[in-house]
């Protein structure tokens, strides 16, 4: 065995393919044969693809060892990465709207710690990376990619949430489900007040945790302010809680403000409310409805 890889390297369908280099020179001279094993590991969702293999001549090698790239503290034009890989080693970057043909992107070259700025609001953008080993550079792994905050709104504002096809819920919005069910948050077809879509808020188990939906940012929040939504409500026992934030992608800052009851939400039947804000004095920037968790499969 010349290589060994155990465990996951892709989370997701659209995650980028990793490139693995390996050196066969103890073998030179002999007739050898290549031999691909994997184990199902006792779990009926394993699958491994191999693609693109390559034997060359012996020589240096400049491996990537870039698995993936974590993106933080994205604003409305700028964002930060990070690289899962070797930070004493030197990387060059191309980068670009999502979509973009490499080698039309912008080229920079930096450690594994780097911050992109002078980007557009809620647009997509695409990151390659290769190692940079002086007299020979890495294959490209990525892209990997990162979309930008939206501008703030400033009221009237309204979304029917039909702009998108289920579960995607707009880029402006953020849906947050850190349960440990089957909870869910997304866009759905299945019921709404106008067609084809509304947000479903699901809890499929938990007890704890948080199902929410939030709204992009606002400017102008303040008590002059007002939210009004339709509601369908197919279970008698969770709440829907209203509340403001001010991190939209972390729950730890939601603030409670009023709260419509199980007991109002009739059932099966789409039924409008309103919360006025006339008792807010924060200065928070989003609005969140929270799921309550009351009962399960609600």
């Amino acid at each position: 065995v010349f290589y060994y890889n155990q465990g996951q390297l892709q989370t997701s369908s659209n995650d980028p393919w990793q490139h693995v280099g390996v050196r066969l020179d103890q073998y030179i001279g002999q007739d050898i044969w290549l031999e691909f094993e994997a184990d199902r590991n006792g779990s009926f969702s394993s699958d491994i693809a191999i693609d693109s293999l390559t034997i060359v001549s012996c020589g240096n090698f400049c491996l990537p060892q870039v698995s993936s790239i974590s993106f933080s503290n994205i604003t409305t034009d700028s964002a930060s990465f990070a690289l899962d890989a070797d930070t004493t080693a030197a990387f060059q970057y191309e980068w670009g709207p999502c979509g973009f043909s490499q080698g039309t992107g912008t080229i920079l070259s930096d450690t594994t710690n780097t911050r992109f700025g002078g980007l557009a609001a809620n647009t997509c953008y695409e990151v390659y990376v290769r190692k940079d080993c002086g007299n020979l550079t890495s294959p490209w792994s990525g892209p990997f990619s990162f979309r930008t905050q939206c501008s703030p709104f400033v009221a009237t504002y309204s979304q029917n949430f039909d702009g998108t096809s289920e579960p995607a819920v707009d880029n402006c919005w953020t849906a947050i489900n850190n349960t440990s069910s089957f909870s869910f948050v997304g866009t759905e077809n299945f019921r709404n007040n106008s067609s084809p879509n509304s947000i479903e808020l699901y809890n499929g188990g938990a007890s704890s945790g948080d199902v929410m939906i939030v709204s992009p940012a606002f400017s102008d929040l303040d008590s002059t302010r007002q939210i009004r939504f339709w509601v369908n409500d197919d279970d008698d026992a969770s709440d829907l809680i209203v509340g403001t934030m001010s991190n939209n992608s972390d729950a730890a800052t939601f603030t409670p403000y009023d709260t419509i009851t199980a007991a109002t939400m009739p059932n099966d039947t789409w039924t409008e409310f309103t919360v006025r804000f006339d008792n807010y004095s924060g200065t928070d920037t989003y609005i969140a409805l929270k799921h309550s968790l009351g009962t399960s499969f609600d």
